[in-house]
């Protein structure tokens, strides 16, 4: 029993190698070269036009979406389970890519923004619980 149990870690380490491997080989996302904009300042109005966005080939989350966001507002993304809500939101902050359209920053094209210049102005909370298991206990407050 122990020696497998050994087995199981050693291919559970392995297969952790090969991840990390995997992330050491990707390509920087920054892509200075062509994320050459600078925001300084951030006004926050956003900007989608056209855009479209699909994880699998041939299966668009999104299809020609468009909408403007004016800064200061507050936008509430409703719909059902796999409706695009988070997708909007990643694509919003850059961690995603449209595969098609334009989605811009105070006028300024997020796909030419430099990333550290924009991330540092935005904050994002998602919907994954993983920072706490189980409840927070309930305290007295005086």
């Amino acid at each position: 029993q122990q020696i497998l149990l050994e087995q199981a870690d050693q291919s559970e380490a392995l297969a952790g190698l090969d991840r990390t491997e995997e992330l050491m080989n990707m390509t920087p996302e920054s892509d200075e070269e062509n994320r050459t904009i600078i925001l300084d300042n951030i006004k926050g109005d956003i900007v989608f036009d056209d855009v479209s966005f699909a994880y699998e080939e041939d299966k668009e989350v999104l299809h020609n979406i468009s909408f403007e966001v004016k800064s200061g507002n507050v936008v509430a993304l409703v719909g059902s389970s796999g409706s695009g809500k988070s997708t909007i939101a990643g694509l919003a902050a850059t961690f995603l890519n449209p595969q098609s359209g334009k989605i811009t920053i105070d006028g300024k094209d997020v796909s030419q923004v430099n990333l550290n210049s924009y991330r540092k102005h935005l904050g994002v909370v998602l919907q994954d619980d993983f920072l706490f298991e189980g409840t927070i206990p309930k305290t007295q407050c005086f």
